[in-house]
């Protein structure tokens, strides 16, 4: 197609935009034009001319369909009826004010939820959590193979195999959840019930965040064996209950009876692996044989290796577990092994959720519009149809 033709086919749906009426009368004559022309044709055949006339207009075929479809070769139809319905909604909502605030107050509640919601499923999903290269850490979980969606966390000895025969991680770390009554010494402040979490060394190094002040724990003080009285704090905690004091370093502090002396202050950001945890004290992870449990609450975090993805480390638990399986059938027969993001892990079960409210807010909104779709004004007030 030359630039001269495009020139034109541009020009002329921009006239029949801006200039509809005229493009239609002369639209109206070239139509009025080809039709007598035809009858002369016709006559000059020997009809007369009222028969001419039939003719012409049998050859041609119906005239109102064969100018709208001179119109839709324009390609501006669209654009026309678009101004149309507006023009005739404007004028309707102008007309009955009433309806016109129900209709936008209906719209403005469905737009202004389902925004909403996905706002939030979006920022869930996708925002990174205050940690190093989020994107590299995972959660290990267990699973009974007859109902994989049940997902758990891990044994002891799960811990201590994963740990020992996988080549897919640069670290791995073991926690679990705690709650103690927390009190400073020389603090005139009653004591209070907070949540935190025992965690070997390789947890925090999974986690790769620098503290706010001091450090975390040394492999020496998760070894096997009694764990070192040392804990690290949340920077809320440290806030709240220690004024933000800067010698908090080496101060003590009772947990359960337990004088522990404070060696670190986590990151303001730093809320692993909810907001709720204010305090981390070390695990020693005993072995398995000394201490036979078989329950699974265990959380096990790990950090993947630079050149490894969550797929192949997959397929190295998948390994392990068939091996423990077979080893040990009393303890891990019927069970699976899952690799997970973290963020899956911690955000994840909120995706359903989300989705089923945003679903629930669309069929409210949806409502609402169909209720006002068929109100009809009459006579000041408005009559469903």
């Amino acid at each position: 197609m030359t630039l001269s033709r495009l020139y034109r086919i541009a020009r002329q749906r921009l006239r029949s935009v801006l200039y509809q009426h005229a493009a239609d009368e002369e639209l109206t004559r070239e139509l009025a034009l080809h039709v007598e022309l035809l009858v002369e044709e016709f006559q000059a055949d020997g009809m007369s001319r009222d028969e001419a006339q039939r003719a012409a207009r049998r050859a041609l075929g119906n005239l109102p369909l064969l100018a709208d479809e001179c119109r839709d070769h324009r390609r501006v139809s669209w654009l026309l009826d678009l101004q149309q319905d507006l023009v005739h909604g404007l004028r309707m909502l102008r007309v009955n004010p009433g309806f016109t605030a129900v209709a936008v107050l209906s719209l403005a509640i469905g737009i202004g939820a389902n925004t909403a919601i996905l706002s939030v499923i979006d920022a869930v999903m996708r925002a990174g959590l205050p940690i190093p290269q989020d994107d590299r850490l995972v959660v290990v979980r267990t699973f009974p193979l007859d109902d994989p969606s049940q997902e758990t966390h891990a044994l002891l000895d799960d811990y201590t195999t994963w740990r020992d025969a996988s080549r897919s991680f640069d670290v791995m770390g073991l926690a679990l959840g705690l709650q103690a009554d927390f009190g400073a010494d020389g603090d005139t402040a009653p004591a209070e019930r907070i949540q935190g979490q025992a965690v070997t060394g390789g947890t925090l190094s999974a986690l790769g965040v620098q503290p706010f002040l001091g450090r975390v724990f040394a492999e020496s003080e998760t070894d096997i064996g009694p764990p070192s009285p040392v804990v690290v704090i949340s920077h809320r905690l440290w806030q709240r209950r220690f004024g933000s004091r800067g010698d908090i370093l080496g101060q003590t502090a009772r947990l359960d009876r337990v004088t522990r002396t404070i060696v670190g202050v986590m990151p303001p950001a730093f809320h692993y692996p909810n907001e709720g945890v204010e305090y981390w004290v070390p695990l020693a992870a005993t072995e398995p044989s000394r201490l036979p449990n078989l329950q699974r609450f265990f959380v096990v975090t790990a950090r993947l290796k630079d050149d490894v993805t969550i797929e192949q480390a997959q397929s190295d638990m998948d390994i392990i577990a068939a091996r423990q399986a077979q080893e040990d059938p009393d303890r891990h027969e019927g069970w699976g092994v899952r690799v997970k993001p973290v963020r899956e892990a911690m955000y994840g079960w909120t995706r359903e959720r989300l989705l089923i409210l945003e679903a629930a807010v669309f069929l409210v909104s949806d409502r609402a519009k169909n209720i006002t779709g068929v109100l009809v004004p009459v006579d000041g007030g408005y009559v469903a149809q």
